[in-house]
């Protein structure tokens, strides 16, 4: 009954063992590297999220008026409520302002006058007609703004040209340019 046969199937201890240590050895490269990936996807995704960051949008916000406009310039822009028409709001920067004393009158700055549609509109923009409706159809887009009940429009220069150095007049300019575009994103105030 006992004795082996020489042909007999089979592992021996020692087989086994290698077997099993050549196992280990594989699952423990396997883990390594997945661990290793997915460490490199978690740094590149947190890279990806800190670049991709949208900065805050700043706005230039007339309070008393419940509007504003985004405003992403290098200007600071400045504002006053017209003390003799609560409806009209005087727009400077504060570069236009440094850039010479003659720059920071009321009547060197932009203004930007609101009206319901059946309101009579007054100064340059009356030649297109009579309310702020019929003068709205009567003008390009680019000088008015329609929001709730009111009808923004801006004027298409300061009132009186300021200062004569070259600091000023680009000042001017540039607060010209910005004034434009916080007229045309003019939105109600959520």
């Amino acid at each position: 009954m006992g004795k082996l046969q020489k042909n007999q199937s089979g592992f021996s201890a020692i087989e086994a063992i290698l077997i099993l240590v050549i196992i280990i050895v594989i699952g423990g490269v396997g883990y390594y590297v997945y661990n290793s990936r997915n460490k490199t996807d978690n740094t590149l995704n947190t890279t990806v999220q800190t670049n991709t960051t949208v900065p805050a949008v700043k706005y230039v916000t007339i309070s008393q008026w419940g509007v504003r406009a985004p405003y992403s310039g290098s200007l600071t822009m400045q504002y006053t409520i017209d003390p003799s028409n609560p409806n009209s709001v005087l727009l400077t920067s504060a570069q236009l302002v440094a850039s010479d004393i003659a720059c920071n009158t009321d009547s060197a700055k932009f203004m930007i006058t609101r009206y319901h549609a059946d309101d009579q509109v007054v100064g340059e923009l009356a030649a297109n007609g009579g309310t702020a409706a019929q003068v709205a159809a009567n003008v390009a887009k680019t000088q008015y703004t329609y929001i709730g009940d009111y009808y923004y429009f801006g004027t298409s220069g300061p009132q009186a040209n300021c200062g004569t150095s070259q600091a000023s007049i680009s000042a001017q300019q540039q607060t010209a340019l910005a004034v434009d575009a916080i007229l045309q994103k003019l939105e109600a105030v959520k």
